[in-house]
């Protein structure tokens, strides 16, 4: 079993990075692992489910930078 954390948590861990260097530069890279095989996710473990799951956790993570006016100088690139 893939036993890596679910987006949430890295997201979470992400946000508190952030917010820790916010007066600093700081470059943050995050992958995604939800959504790889084997989909093993909150949401389910079909594919559907753990592309919706990334996508949502992937929503939340931009609203809360946009809550802490994170885009007023920085910038997210989701590749």
């Amino acid at each position: 079993m893939f036993r890596a954390a679910p987006d949430e948590a890295i997201y979470q861990e992400a946000q508190k990075i952030v917010l820790a260097q916010k007066d600093k530069p700081l470059f943050l890279v995050l992958q995604t692992i939800s959504s790889h095989k084997p989909y093993d996710t909150p949401k389910g473990n079909t594919e559907l489910a753990a592309m919706t799951y990334s996508d949502q956790e992937l929503l939340k993570f931009y609203r809360q930078l946009q809550s802490i006016n994170y885009f007023d100088n920085g910038i997210l690139i989701v590749a």
